[in-house]
């Protein structure tokens, strides 16, 4: 600042205040920046996690009874469950460290001594001492703004001495006191813009330090992980389920061709299905009650033409044309019983109903 105009000058309290609103409006954009990743990042971070969750943990629950759930399946349901944690936590956390860099920084004017409501961390109060080195290396008589401020507020009490004299003011008095006040608006300005490029100092640590911190790299680095163990453990579980429906779809289709080949076979089906004869004989088909009924009407009749067969067999040449188209008669409902029949057997059947009508009208 060896070529800046003298404090206390209307040119050098304007270019103070310039490079103030500078300072401030680059503090502004880093924040709004740094707000809206926060912002994006929660919302993209939290719908990503819910569909995830939400069709992930559909495939793992539910889960078998807590007796019968083995280690290795303990082991992917805590990998699942605490991975899915460890994402939400992480992404939670690097938003608020994002929204971190918006909170409102009151800076101090001697760093080395800050207020209660003065809250900066070490490494801040070092980048706001610097800021204000580098304001005060062209006052080399001033240690620290507070000394700076200080001999302004000196400035403004002589001024106002001088103004409030009871002797009248001269015109030339009248230019010392305004000469004093604007010199020490000066000091003013310059400590305003310490602070402003102060504060841009603070604001672009925080934002670096929650991008490229230590704490933003375990973040990373939790993320990351649970996203392993919850992926490894959602498909693992997912995997069991698939495999037991497999399993269970097996099973039946066994039990089924058991009831319809072989029932004595069940035994030799794995513990896995746990048939019973119960079972087989569930699986076992049904039987149709018309197709029963007519099964018993067949048999019935196959008996009858037996025994009518044999009478006729027994009496030989005495049996008469009656009791031989009586057996005829038989033997045709059966073959109607049995279903269509072919062209030719309706032929033969036609031909003895013939004749067995015809015996019927000689008897």
């Amino acid at each position: 600042m060896g070529d800046s105009p003298v404090p206390g000058s209307n040119s050098a309290t304007a270019d103070a205040d310039a490079r103030a609103r500078v300072w401030v409006d680059l503090s502004t954009l880093v924040r709004k920046r740094a707000d809206l990743f926060a912002k994006s990042l929660g919302g993209l971070g939290t719908a990503a996690l819910t569909a995830v969750g939400i069709a992930k943990f559909a495939d793992v629950f539910p889960l078998p009874p807590i007796g019968d759930i083995p280690a290795l399946l303990w082991v992917a349901l805590i990998a699942t469950i605490g991975g899915f944690v460890a994402m939400g936590v992480a992404l939670v956390w690097f938003s608020s460290l994002l929204w971190s860099v918006s909170e409102p920084v009151i800076l101090p004017l001697d760093p080395e001594h800050p207020g209660p409501d003065e809250r900066l961390s070490p490494e801040e109060l070092t980048l706001v001492q610097a800021a204000y080195g580098a304001q005060l290396a062209a006052h080399k008589d001033f240690k620290s703004l507070v000394e700076y401020a200080n001999h302004a507020s000196k400035l403004e009490r002589r001024a106002a001495k001088i103004e409030n004299t009871p002797q009248p003011v001269d015109e030339a008095r009248q230019r010392k006191a305004a000469s004093l006040r604007g010199r020490a608006a000066g000091i003013r300005a310059e400590i305003g813009e310490a602070q402003a490029r102060a504060l841009l100092n603070v604001v672009r640590s925080r934002a670096a330090g929650a991008v490229r911190g230590h704490t933003s790299k375990w973040l990373v680095a939790s993320f990351l992980v649970g996203l392993v163990a919850f992926g490894v453990g959602s498909d693992y579980l997912a995997a069991q389920h698939t495999d037991d429906l497999a399993a269970v779809d097996r099973c039946a289709a066994a039990i089924r061709s058991a009831a319809e080949v072989a029932p004595a076979t069940v035994r030799l089906l794995p513990p896995l299905c746990d048939a019973s004869p119960a079972d087989v004989a569930r699986a076992a088909p049904k039987e149709d009650t018309a197709d029963a009924a007519l099964s018993g009407t067949i048999a019935d009749a196959t008996a009858r033409y037996v025994a009518c067969r044999g009478a006729l067999v027994t009496a030989g040449d005495r049996a008469t044309r009656a009791e031989r188209a009586m057996c005829a008669r038989i033997r045709l409902a059966i073959v109607d019983a049995l279903g269509p029949a072919s062209s030719s057997t309706r032929a033969a059947k036609n031909v003895r109903a013939g004749k067995g009508a015809n015996a019927a009208k000689g008897g």
